[in-house]
């Protein structure tokens, strides 16, 4: 089941946002679009390569997606969370995350 959830610094003057995937389908290239969407049917399953879930890096306030070791492939920082809500804003170091939307397929 795919997951898409945005969350939104409660620092007025900062209003930080960030979309984050969690389990969505990465498509084969050869897939027809008709078959492309978060919820994946029993027949487009063949045309799936791989499920993908992405973090935010509090280090350099990039997406990446999720490992096993848990480090960031841009700066290579153990910084790295999935969850977001309640935790500081990377940008202002003032506000908290919320969650302002969650999308479940």
């Amino acid at each position: 089941m795919a997951e898409i959830a945005m969350y939104r610094c409660s620092n007025q003057k900062c209003r930080f946002e960030v979309r984050l995937t969690h389990g969505a389908p990465v498509w084969h290239q050869d897939a027809p679009k008709h078959v492309r969407s978060l919820s994946v049917s029993e027949h487009a399953r063949n045309y799936v390569v791989r499920y993908r879930s992405e973090s935010l890096c509090a280090t350099c306030f990039k997406i990446a997606e999720t490992t096993r070791n848990n480090t960031c492939p841009h700066c290579e920082s153990k910084n790295i969370r999935e969850e977001q809500t309640g935790h500081m804003c990377p940008r202002c170091q003032r506000g908290t995350f919320n969650l302002d939307l969650l999308l479940v397929h």
